[in-house]
């Protein structure tokens, strides 16, 4: 007798465990679709910059910059005003940090595993990462009167 109450009392105590260890796993799946639901909401991953640039032999280039932040790619258009040409360049890109006086600007490196010469380089500074400047192949400011920069859309 003292054995089968033992045996009940044994199984009792293990269904009981079983439930709560059911209610914590609920109440965790719960907890994870909260999460999966502020998780739906993602941050902002590609960040499109547009403006136009000065042109020796047109109107101007109106350029507009896609850049995902997650996958390190991006797409650049090219539309040559007044001569009906355009031009889209998909790659990756590569980012260093620092610019000049500015230790947290950001520098981008379009198409940074390609040769040089394939290459083109934008950045930002910290303070003001919603204005884009178009640098030259020295990665160097363009010193020119005229505007070199894109604006974030």
């Amino acid at each position: 007798m003292k054995s089968l109450i033992g045996i009940v009392l044994a199984v009792f105590v293990v269904v009981a465990g079983c439930k709560q260890k059911g209610s914590s796993s609920e109440s965790m799946l719960s907890g994870a679709a909260k999460n999966e639901e502020a998780l739906t909401v993602a941050p902002e991953t590609v960040s499109v910059y547009q403006g136009v640039i000065p042109c020796a032999d047109c109107e101007g280039i109106r350029v507009t910059l896609k850049l995902n932040i997650v996958k390190n790619t991006f797409e650049e258009a090219l539309d040559y005003l007044g001569r009906n040409n355009s031009f889209v360049t998909k790659g990756n890109f590569n980012t260093e940090r620092g610019f000049g006086d500015d230790n947290n600007a950001t520098v981008f490196i379009l198409n940074w595993d390609k040769p040089e010469k394939e290459q083109s380089y934008y950045m930002y500074y910290s303070k003001d990462p919603s204005t884009l400047y178009k640098l030259n192949l020295k990665k160097e400011l363009i010193d020119s009167q005229l505007n070199y920069t894109l604006k974030k859309q």
